[in-house]
């Protein structure tokens, strides 16, 4: 978790732990309260989890959740791919990883 300052706007960097990949992180712009989350989120576009290769399916939901914990106020939720328009990324990100986890039982 490292805040950087440029100019008069802070940009807060953060490891939620593994999910798309083992090293990916989030970004918080907490004045446009925009959260920045890669392919570590979803769009609410999205209808699959696309590749998994390097993905933790295990940690990657509670990932999520503690991203949704902290950065929770977010207006803005910009995924890794597709329409950024929807807030409710993290939420449909969690709806997917679940959809997935049932497909494989």
């Amino acid at each position: 978790d490292t805040t950087f300052i440029m100019g008069q706007e802070p940009i807060r960097c953060y490891f939620p732990g593994e999910g798309h990949t083992s090293d990916n992180i989030v970004v918080w712009l907490p004045n446009q309260q925009i959260l920045h989350g890669g392919c570590f989120v979803k769009s609410v576009a999205a209808f699959g989890m696309g590749n998994l290769a390097d993905a933790n399916l295990n940690e990657w939901a509670n990932s999520i959740r503690r991203v949704k914990i902290r950065f929770g106020t977010a207006k803005i939720v910009v995924p890794g791919h597709e329409g950024w328009s929807d807030p409710k990324s993290l939420d449909h990100t969690l709806r997917l990883l679940e959809k997935h986890a049932a497909s494989k039982r």
